[in-house]
């Protein structure tokens, strides 16, 4: 299912990150392995400064620089379902994306291979109406929006629905999978009673009107908000 670039592309990326993404000390055509360097890769990841590594070495062109000979293609998609799914297909060789993805594609026997986290933040639920101050101020009809339901803001509202409500899916029917920042837009506009998001989002969310509901770090302490994954055959 995976081709040769996907098991190379990790030990092109991994030096890189290592170093912070600050630059090249050369250019090269051959991977640290010695093999040669695949001619095409795609990187995928979010919109959000969770993916501020990623999007320094793209801007600086830090592996276009080290590896002459190949060309990268960087895309930008909504989720980490999509660049799950994408990995998983052989069209995304290295793909940056939330833990939630991770475990739903690991439980189901992918044989991922972690490369770098990238980042730890406080992921925040966020409402307008001051009425909602908890998961139980959430009615059936009200929306919370998020990046997919297997999203890491899936697993962290459904623990939390366990602590407060008894049951990790009571809240299952309200959530519907929203690009970040069309959710911001869909909350302010009533669309969404609630929206469950990230940096910078979720700062606009609030500094817009609304208020935390539920914050990440309460219910798993700090922890990984990204990571950069390749995919590698079990």
């Amino acid at each position: 299912m995976y081709g040769p670039r996907a098991r190379l592309v990790p030990l092109v990326l991994v030096g890189l990150l290592v170093a912070g993404a600050c630059g090249s000390q050369g250019s090269s055509t051959s991977t640290a392995s010695g093999g040669p360097a695949p001619a095409n890769v795609t990187v995928a990841y979010q919109p959000g400064i969770g993916y501020a590594a990623l999007i320094v070495m793209k801007q600086q062109k830090v592996l276009e620089k080290q590896y002459p000979t190949t060309t990268f293609e960087w895309k930008i998609l909504p989720g980490g379902s999509a660049i799950r799914d994408g990995v998983v297909a052989g069209q995304i060789q290295v793909g940056a994306g939330g833990v939630g993805p991770f475990l739903e594609g690991w439980d189901k026997g992918v044989g991922w291979k972690l490369l770098a986290s990238l980042s730890e933040m406080d992921l925040w639920l966020v409402a307008r109406d001051p009425a909602i101050q908890s998961l139980r101020d959430f009615k059936p009809a009200m929306k919370i929006g998020m990046p997919a339901p297997d999203s890491i803001q899936a697993i962290v509202l459904r623990k939390a629905a366990q602590e407060q409500l008894g049951n990790a899916r009571a809240l299952d029917d309200n959530v519907v999978a929203i690009a970040h920042p069309d959710g911001v837009q869909a909350l302010a506009s009533g669309q969404l009673a609630g929206h469950f998001t990230s940096p910078p989002f979720q700062n606009e969310a609030v500094q817009a009107g609304g208020h935390v509901v539920l914050r990440s770090f309460d219910q798993f302490g700090k922890s990984t908000f990204k990571k950069v994954l390749p995919m590698y055959e079990a």
